[in-house]
């Protein structure tokens, strides 16, 4: 006696079950990523020394308010790093401290000319999360039954 089964599978379903785990993994990388580079960042008055991270000098952290985090669904990946601060400069302030280099920045005397050095912050921090990614998205494909 030979017994045949006959399972509907829902395919719609799956896909979008799927899409969003895809779309919770990403967005838990973004976070868990950028709480490393918001830890990176200490608060004190006297500046960074060249090659650490820079220092947070505003209170109530409003230098780490400025590090975001964007899901691209579509693609897949998750962009993030320091967004650019309300300034008058002709180059940011994130992209120059990342990698150092020159900035021009509006005075009251006239437009300065400032040689920032380099503070790597985001690099590191991504280094630094990139071991546990696989264990959040293996997290976010868990099967949590019906929701």
């Amino acid at each position: 006696m030979i017994a045949t089964f006959r399972h509907n599978v829902d395919f719609a379903g799956l896909r979008k079950e799927y899409e969003r785990s895809s779309k919770r993994s990403l967005f838990r990388i973004g976070s868990v990523t950028r709480r490393r580079i918001r830890q990176t960042v200490r608060r004190r008055k006297n500046p960074a020394a060249v090659g650490k991270p820079p220092s947070a000098h505003r209170t109530g952290g409003g230098g780490l308010k400025y590090v975001l985090f964007a899901v691209n669904a579509i693609r897949g990946n998750v962009i993030m790093g320091p967004a650019r601060t309300p300034s008058k400069g002709s180059r940011p302030a994130p992209g120059v401290q990342e990698g150092g280099g020159v900035t021009y920045i509006q005075t009251k005397d006239g437009i300065k000319r400032f040689n920032i050095g380099e503070h790597p912050f985001v690099g590191p921090a991504f280094k630094a999360v990139q071991p546990r990614y696989p264990y959040i998205v293996a997290r976010a494909y868990q099967y949590r039954g019906r929701r």
